[in-house]
């Protein structure tokens, strides 16, 4: 056995910084227990999938001005506008089923002229991607004629708040108290859970490790990987079994 001749004693800092780089720079989230619930033989039948809700929840102070905390140019906008475009991209990995492109959904005049109950505007304390309406998993509305005006055999509905944590070298972010539906043109239940969560797993950010600044890219990067988990567990819930 080949021993080095010269040993090197290390600080304790230096150490430290092997410990946490050795140790792993992030976890990975967990996968969301058990399964879904759901046809699973309406699952095989759908090909074509639209996401027309994507809606996040906050809970604001009283002192909270509602009417310029959601401008575009906001954090409680911008990060949600980063999510979707995470959850969409993940979603539209799948071989199984193809995803209406957001724009067209946006864009769609039933879409959005539809009558939704209740109404959706009484929703001050949340919000969604610009263009997108503030429609929830349980909220009634012409689901079938959506369907036909999307050329799509399925709807995807999103519901969820999130929070950040940090700690000395870390951040990490939790979706929770969420909601995620589909549902095909007939009103068959493809895929839902209900008030459940996911953690970003702990994600080590080395340039802002000493500082231990919190920005608003770490948070972006966190919630995307727990949204992606749950994008994945969509994904996963379609592909033949």
């Amino acid at each position: 056995m080949r021993t080095c001749g010269k040993r090197h004693s290390l600080s304790p800092a230096a150490v430290l910084v092997l410990l946490v780089l050795g140790a792993g720079c992030s976890t990975l989230p967990p996968p969301l227990p058990g399964r879904p619930e759901g046809d699973a033989a309406a699952r095989r039948q759908v090909r074509r999938l639209a996401v027309v809700g994507f809606l996040v929840r906050y809970d604001f102070g009283p002192d909270m001005d509602l009417f310029t905390v959601f401008s575009p140019g906001t954090r409680y906008q911008l990060v949600p506008e980063s999510m979707f475009a995470c959850f969409a991209d993940e979603l539209g990995t799948s071989p199984c089923f193809e995803l209406v492109l957001p724009v067209k959904v946006k864009e769609d005049s039933f879409y959005r002229s539809m009558k939704i109950e209740p109404d959706p505007r009484s929703r001050l304390r949340s919000t969604c991607p610009a263009g997108y309406r503030k429609l929830r998993p349980t909220d009634e509305y012409d689901y079938r004629g959506l369907c036909r005006s999307l050329a799509a055999d399925g709807l995807i509905l999103f519901e969820f708040s999130y929070s950040t944590f940090s700690s000395m070298f870390t951040r990490s972010a939790r979706i929770h108290a969420a909601d995620l539906l589909a549902l095909s043109s007939d009103g068959t239940v493809l895929y839902q859970r209900d008030d459940f969560g996911q953690t970003s797993g702990s994600q080590y950010f080395a340039e802002y490790a000493w500082l231990r600044r919190k920005t608003m890219a770490q948070d972006i990067h966190c919630l995307e990987v727990a949204l992606r988990s749950v994008a994945r567990d969509f994904v996963l819930a379609f592909a033949p079994r």
